[in-house]
């Protein structure tokens, strides 16, 4: 992963990535990692939150993620440039 991740960084390609799903231990040891090291390094970084990611908890709340935690998460720790929302979350019915 990490030629891969230096392949793109070196030739101006941008990535995308799993959901956004703040924490999540699967992805916290896998893609997550590589994200957050090239932060900065990448031209482009572009991520989605999708309807069944609307329903998870956050593990340190105990509450469904909030906008604003995706969204922290996803350009602080990701350095995501570009977030997808799914149709149905519920700012954009507004």
């Amino acid at each position: 992963m990490s030629r891969f991740f230096n392949f793109a960084s070196k030739n101006k390609i941008g990535l995308d990535g799993p959901d956004i799903v703040p924490y999540q231990s699967a992805q916290m040891k896998n893609t997550y990692p590589f994200f957050n090291r090239y932060k900065g390094k990448l031209d482009l970084v572009a991520m989605a939150v999708q309807e069944p990611t609307l329903t998870y908890t956050n593990p340190k709340t105990k509450k469904a993620f909030t906008q604003e935690e995706f969204t922290n998460f996803a350009e602080n720790d990701l350095g995501a440039n570009i977030i997808f929302w799914s149709t149905t979350t519920p700012r954009l019915k507004q």
